[in-house]
């Protein structure tokens, strides 16, 4: 007896899958990679889709060439909290160039008035090749905000329950929770814009938060982590501090363009003292668990002594400021 299209394409994704895992793991980094210089952040995951998932797919839709129609065999999520920044995504990754985007779905333009649903975006890339591969690796993007993939998780559940038809009263509940959905996503905007605008009025320099934004970005090329905020804003009122005499525009330029220029030995500290190593369990080296090291290792490069002294008036311990200037060229006598 002859194997089936769908039995083939099931040993082969069996075979294959754990390429489909590494796709993922490659679009994740150059999404990071790309979005830092943008200052996004989004929290990034990605996924490959189960051998079981793989095989009810194929039952379920009946698919004459499975294999090639099935396109979702690995998917990479970006999830951020202001819904103007999912077309800053696209518009970044299409400015980067490096991941081929080679169709576009958009949600939100789908969606009519009084249709049930989550409005997101979803982009179709090829993941970077590696040596060997005889076919371009397809890999779904979906770009989300934190309501919609709220949302995305319990719809089917509410919405899509198979041969179950909802009365018109729960239909209706259900559009309002869409309406909430969609009524969040307006008011993190407008309140997020709101803040940066205020903040941009009343600090010479740039304000903790939007600092915070700044290097998130920038270190979530080295690291998924996102520190404690808390602690982030005690130390940015510091670096805030030793910038007074800097314009925003010209720091922007200067973290950037210092995490360009020192990438690979950025990657080595932080894989070294980051929060995946040894040395993350010392409250010494906490610092490097945080995006604020960034700002402060740029800082030791270009304004030390500006820096030291706002962390001492800031009464900020000197042993974490020890703990990164240690390992770069600063020489400041911390004793």
């Amino acid at each position: 007896m002859s194997t089936s299209a769908a039995d083939l394409a099931i040993a082969r994704f069996e075979r294959e899958r754990d390429r489909y895992e590494r796709a993922g793991r490659a679009v994740v980094s150059v999404l990071r990679e790309a979005l830092g210089p943008a200052g996004l952040a989004p929290h990034i995951t990605s996924r490959a889709k189960d051998l079981a998932s793989f095989r009810q797919k194929i039952a379920v839709k009946g698919y004459e060439d499975p294999w090639r129609q099935i396109t979702d065999k690995v998917g990479v999520r970006a999830v951020v909290e202001r819904a103007g920044d999912v077309d800053r995504i696209h518009q970044a990754l299409v400015d980067d160039g490096r991941l081929a985007i080679y169709d576009r779905t958009d949600k939100r333009a789908q969606l009519q008035f009084d249709s049930l649903g989550y409005s997101g975006l979803h982009l179709d890339v090829y993941a970077p090749a590696e040596e060997g591969d005889t076919e371009r690796v397809p890999c779904e993007i979906q770009i989300r905000t934190v309501a919609q993939d709220a949302w995305s998780v319990v719809s089917h559940k509410l919405v899509y329950k198979p041969h179950v038809e909802l009365p018109d009263t729960d239909k209706r509940a259900i559009m309002r929770l869409v309406a909430l959905m969609e009524l969040f996503d307006g008011e993190v905007e407008r309140v997020m814009d709101k803040a940066q605008s205020l903040a941009a009025l009343e600090a010479p320099a740039p304000a903790p938060v939007d600092l915070l934004e700044l290097v998130t970005a920038q270190y979530a090329r080295f690291e998924d982590t996102p520190g404690h905020p808390e602690l982030s804003h005690l130390v940015l009122e510091a670096v805030g501090s030793a910038l007074a005499a800097d314009g925003v525009d010209d720091y922007v330029r200067k973290l950037r363009t210092f995490v360009d220029e020192h990438r690979q030995p950025l990657q080595s500290l932080y894989d070294d003292y980051g929060p995946r190593s040894a040395m993350a369990t010392s409250s010494d080296y906490v610092l490097w668990s945080q995006p604020e090291s960034l700002a402060v290792l740029e800082s030791l490069e270009h304004r030390q002594h500006r820096l030291k002294a706002a962390w001492l008036e800031a009464e900020l311990p000197v042993a974490w400021l020890r703990s990164l200037a240690d390992h770069t060229s600063a020489d400041l006598d911390l004793d």
